[in-house]
């Protein structure tokens, strides 16, 4: 079976938080949010893998959702904001983009599904 980096990381992820106890799993996904502020605007890849990890954790309730969505919108920001691109930015800049309104979606739908 030939997996891509991207999903072949978004699944060690996942198996490394099914193997934390529930009370930890916060701590990955402060991680990840971490990393993604210190990700730059110039490696696309790397936010859309990012992106692709908190959607994956983030189907767990006790996760922060204010705290993913403040951070989600940063980043969303800093992508709309960025200035100056060529053709094929522009198209990462849209994935990264799609992946936020992925990841944000998602948290918003199981934020208010548990109401």
């Amino acid at each position: 079976m030939n997996w891509s980096p991207t999903n072949l990381v978004v699944e060690v992820m996942r198996a490394i938080s099914n193997s934390l106890q529930p009370r930890y799993r916060y701590l990955l996904v402060s991680s990840i949010l971490s990393q993604l502020f210190k990700a730059s605007p110039r490696e696309p890849a790397t936010i859309v893998t990012q992106l692709k990890i908190l959607d994956t954790l983030t189907s767990d309730p006790g996760v922060s959702v204010l705290e993913i969505c403040d951070a989600l919108c940063s980043v969303l920001e800093a992508s709309i904001m960025a200035q100056n691109k060529t053709p094929s930015q522009v198209d990462q800049e849209r994935q990264v983009q799609e992946a936020l309104a992925q990841v944000l979606g998602m948290n918003l739908y199981i934020d208010h599904s548990f109401s």
